[in-house]
């Protein structure tokens, strides 16, 4: 219940800001979730959400120029659940294929560098100690295209591999150029 309020209060407080809204208009006042369920009865992970006709989440796409999902279009819950970095520890469905937000932190953000070298870190334990970590760091990378083009630093063994920091928890970073 806290969550649900918790967002309502942030779509809220989105939608009076909105310069798109006109001052005096009450248009930014939001009304119903608008949110609806596929699947209903179904294991939670099997679950797809999307847009009803109107309530908040429509209009704050709106608002936002973002794009509605429509019940054609719906989205596995997993699917937003893992969107969310907290929750890799979390998964709703263990799946080979899932993919939780990475925490990038620049490592060049002081002086000037013509190459951006950044921290990438939350990479599964399934990465972080593969057999065939680059193999297995380039196919997980795939889900980030905007990754694509960066190098993780390598270690001097022979053959060369990425170079992961193993964190406590099995989880991993690696220095990516």
């Amino acid at each position: 219940m806290l969550i649900f309020y918790g967002l309502s209060q942030a779509g809220r407080a989105i939608a009076a800001a909105a310069a798109s809204v006109p001052k005096g208009n009450q248009d930014w006042r939001l009304r119903g979730h608008g949110i609806s369920q596929i699947g209903w009865g179904a294991d939670l992970p099997d679950i797809k959400v999307h847009a009803t006709k109107t309530g908040s989440f429509v209009s704050l796409s709106k608002l936002l120029d973002s794009p509605v999902w429509r019940e054609q279009d719906a989205v596995p819950l997993t699917a937003l659940w893992d969107c969310i970095p907290d929750t890799r520890h979390l998964a709703l469905r263990n799946d080979e294929h899932r993919r939780a937000p990475l925490l990038v932190v620049p490592e060049n953000h002081v002086r000037q560098h013509p190459t951006i070298i950044a921290t990438v870190a939350y990479l599964p334990p399934a990465v972080v100690s593969s057999a065939r970590p680059a193999e297995d760091l380039d196919t997980y990378m795939t889900a980030f295209p905007e990754a694509d083009g960066y190098l993780p630093a390598l270690t001097g063994d022979a053959p060369p591999r990425p170079h992961f920091s193993p964190h406590r928890d099995g989880w991993g970073e690696v220095v990516m150029m």
